[in-house]
């Protein structure tokens, strides 16, 4: 997905790109998350490629190999241009672990797990960009 887009920004973490209906997708690489300052980079790659004041963000993490509790906290931080997190995950499994996550750091914006980027979008596209 990530190849057929003409604007690509690569981060340490993940590789961003817009997509349809001008959602913005990150496709995280196979990797342990641990370093908060990461989210600042990749916080600077989404403001590359904004273009709503709040913006439907779609993130595959199917391949991430878990994240610290430090990462996961600082994750949950509304960095002001979010209006939807939707969150693709590699098993049911780990989307249930995740839930449970979200449900104790609740974060400052709507935020769902998929299996499926297709349901993902589908859910996203229920919010209005602005």
């Amino acid at each position: 997905m990530i190849e057929n887009h003409n604007k690509v920004i690569k981060t340490t973490i993940a590789d961003l790109c817009r997509i349809e209906h001008d959602i913005i997708f990150a496709k995280y690489h196979s990797m342990y998350l641990d370093n908060v300052e990461y989210l600042d980079e990749l916080s600077e790659g989404i403001k590359k490629l904004i273009v709503h004041q709040k913006n439907l963000l779609l993130f595959d993490a199917s391949k991430v190999k878990g994240a610290s509790k430090e990462f996961r906290q600082a994750s949950t931080k509304n960095r002001g241009y979010t209006k939807a997190i939707a969150i693709v995950v590699g098993s049911a499994i780990l989307k249930i672990l995740v839930n449970i996550f979200i449900s104790f750091n609740k974060p400052e914006y709507p935020t769902k797990m998929f299996t499926k980027k297709e349901d993902a979008v589908q859910w996203l596209l229920t919010f209005e960009q602005t």
